[in-house]
């Protein structure tokens, strides 16, 4: 029996990618309820390890899962390869691409900096940097707005990969362009906002950005297997990417698609070890900012890299999951752990790094990211939840690519059987984001989850080009 299913929707022609057939409708397991039993940490270390057995076999987990108690490691394996080419496996010792995770070391940096007195929340660009090229943004926008992705400015930092081999290169892609909206009036997650910090934190600490995170936050951790590798040569002990997304249909290295070096927006390799060595030196407040012992997810992923830090769970847990295949690989082992401690998220668990964003959404809490991939979200739920076949089938008609061997009406009547199974969908978080790419969680009638990826073409106007969905384990 399949422990992991994982379906890929090509607008609404549903296809299994694993050895299951059918409808959206599986029969699954619900999550259980926060108040289940807790099991003891042997028990915990059996399930886990039994159940990462089972993904790697399907070929569903290629990466390193580490579970920590009080600090301390209680179960730590590698699974799949880090070279496909090459046939090198993955181990322990084996550094990932963390993506938007390394957006903690940005805010680490900044904090101490903050904590030493060389910067204040509230200055804006200009005070720290006077010779900011867009004096009209400069002015306007604070550090905090930066750190909090309330300060309207945007971009894709994902244009020109392979020129982007410092922090300082990523600028030229946005730092021209007009604020998105006003500073501090709306959220709106930003890449671009955190190659900016990384900038200050280079003018405030006269330090080059990478030089600076690896003096102050990597070394005094204990990190020595963590740093900002370029793509095209990395360390031995470095994990390949792999990708589905290039529209190659199956697995190849993101080397194309990925930028060339990591910023202070992400993309900076770790071991999930070192990434454990990071939690204890921030929960002993080494970096200017003060204990915090509650429970929050870090998340990150990219076409070839998904990772989740899981902290300050039920019974001094923590969980991190690091792996080297496309979001939301990494969900299919953090959500049944947390449901097996009693912490299924949004309940109680602080999704820190979940993407902020500016449209409200339309199902639920959560806010959909104002990019083309997140306008599409927006406009395919509101659709699938209006219940109504025209609806969806104009969707089909004016934003889902063409497919001659799948016409509107047979992609309507699989959303007829869709919606009768399952009933409308409520977004509890935007969990990952590029322009072209959205992942959301979602909970459908009878309280389901669902992780959902959704893809758009490259070409204007954006349409949708695949919807990949993964139900909780069986």
């Amino acid at each position: 029996m399949n422990c992991t299913r994982t379906l890929v929707l090509a607008l609404a022609l549903i296809i299994s990618v694993t050895d299951h057939a059918g409808r959206f409708a599986a029969q699954v397991s619900n999550a259980a309820p926060v108040s289940a039993p807790a099991l003891d940490s042997a028990q915990l270390v059996a399930r886990v390890g039994a159940f990462a057995d089972s993904l790697a076999r399907a070929g569903a987990l290629s990466g390193v899962v580490l579970l920590a108690k009080n600090g301390a490691p209680i179960f730590e394996h590698a699974y799949g390869l880090a070279d496909r080419e090459r046939k090198v496996p993955n181990s322990t010792g084996t550094a990932f691409n963390l993506s938007s995770i390394g957006k903690r070391f940005t805010q680490t940096a900044v904090a101490q900096l903050v904590a030493a007195g060389r910067l204040s929340l509230d200055s804006t660009i200009a005070s720290v940097w006077p010779d900011y090229p867009n004096k009209d943004v400069a002015r306007q926008v604070t550090i905090r707005e930066l750190l909090d992705h309330r300060s309207g400015i945007g971009g894709d930092i994902f244009r020109n990969p392979e020129k982007s081999r410092s922090n300082h290169d990523y600028l030229a892609l946005f730092v021209n362009d007009p604020l998105r909206f006003q500073p501090g009036t709306r959220e709106e997650y930003s890449n671009a906002g955190y190659i900016v910090l990384g900038e200050i934190v280079a003018r405030v600490s006269h330090e080059d950005y990478y030089a600076y995170v690896k003096k102050h936050v990597f070394d005094p951790a204990g990190m020595s297997h963590t740093g900002f590798y370029a793509s095209d040569s990395l360390p031995a002990f470095a994990a390949c990417g792999y990708t589905r997304q290039s529209g190659a249909g199956t697995l190849v290295k993101n080397i194309a698609i990925q930028p060339r070096r990591g910023s202070a927006g992400g993309g900076s390799y770790a071991t999930a070890a070192d990434l454990l060595r990071f939690i204890r030196f921030t929960r002993d407040a080494h970096t200017g900012f003060p204990p915090d012992s509650r429970r929050s997810m870090i998340a990150g992923g990219s076409p070839g890299s998904n990772g989740v830090i899981a902290e300050g769970l039920p019974g001094g847990y923590d969980l991190i999951v690091l792996e080297n295949l496309d979001p939301p690989s990494a969900d299919a082992v953090v959500e049944p752990v947390l449901t097996w401690l009693g912490a299924v998220p949004p309940g109680g668990l602080r999704r820190v790094s979940a993407v902020r964003g500016s449209q409200a959404s339309p199902a639920g809490g959560a806010k959909i990211p104002d990019t083309p991939a997140g306008r599409i979200v927006g406009d395919y739920l509101r659709a699938y939840n209006s219940g109504d076949p025209a609806v969806m089938g104009r969707f089909f008609e004016s934003e889902a690519v063409s497919n001659p061997a799948r016409p509107t009406s047979a992609r309507v009547e699989t959303y007829k059987s869709i919606f009768a199974d399952n009933g409308k969908l409520e977004v509890t978080s935007v969990d990952e984001a590029t322009p072209k790419s959205v992942r959301i969680t979602a909970r459908d009638a009878q309280g389901g989850l669902l992780s959902m990826t959704f893809t758009v073409d490259s070409v204007a106007p954006n349409r949708l080009e695949s919807l990949r969905v993964e139900r909780n384990p069986d």
